[in-house]
């Protein structure tokens, strides 16, 4: 949260934030390797996959800052060709693949390539490194607006279009499609008629909390995206 809101109020570079989340994480991770060395392990709670929250928190912070130094940097070509590698690479990603073929993993959250390969995912596809500069097309940019309603409900779609090939009223080859557009149809009602919305309230609120705590907020317009 500290993250988030020094990166909402401008301030995103002010060391304290960094230190704050790279603190926490290795702490975390120190208590993990601790307990996992003793033959403790969690499952996936969040306090197991919380240095993969912290870090997804850093690149929403710094966003702005590093994304204009890529702009602008001339490793352009090398940094295009890491977009391409990590994506050769996803076919290796999967902890149950691995171990299927012999190789030794850890927990699953204390892994390097389970927890490292979905870092280095969300650097290519955030900031649009190689093949990953597809997620410029507008209409991968409106699922991503969308994307977070698509999370929630996307399920509802698959139950109601498993229910109807399980009955033989629709015919399998045609499951996915249907799914797509039912879970598309939903998500956009429930994104433009309450997630947005409530984004506005939020924003508006917060802007003004914001101005009698003496900060300034970077967001001058509350009307959303």
């Amino acid at each position: 949260m500290s993250t988030w809101y020094s990166s909402a109020c401008g301030s995103y570079r002010a060391p304290a934030f960094f230190r704050l989340a790279v603190g926490v994480g290795a702490v975390q991770l120190a208590i993990l390797i601790v307990l996992y060395a003793n033959g403790i392990s969690y499952g996936p709670i969040l306090f197991s996959w919380l240095h993969v929250f912290l870090f997804g928190s850093l690149i929403g912070a710094y966003y702005d800052p590093i994304r204009r130094r890529l702009r602008t940097t001339r490793f352009a070509g090398l940094l295009s060709g890491f977009g391409w590698l990590i994506l050769l690479l996803g076919i290796f990603a999967p902890p149950q693949l691995r171990r299927d073929l012999g190789f030794e993993t850890l927990a699953n959250y204390l892994d390097p390539v389970t927890v490292g390969y979905p870092m280095a995912l969300l650097v290519c596809t955030i900031f649009l490194l190689g093949p990953f500069s597809v997620f410029k097309h507008t209409v991968l940019r409106w699922y991503g607006k969308i994307s977070y309603s698509f999370y929630l409900l996307h399920m509802f779609a698959v139950a109601g279009v498993f229910e109807l090939v399980t009955t033989g009223v629709l015919r399998a080859e045609l499951g996915f499609p249907v799914v797509m557009l039912i879970a598309t149809v939903i998500s956009a009602a429930s994104f433009y008629g309450f997630e947005r919305p409530a984004q506005r309230i939020v924003r508006s609120r917060l802007t003004r909390l914001s101005r009698r705590l003496s900060f300034a907020p970077p967001w001058s317009d509350v009307r959303g995206p």
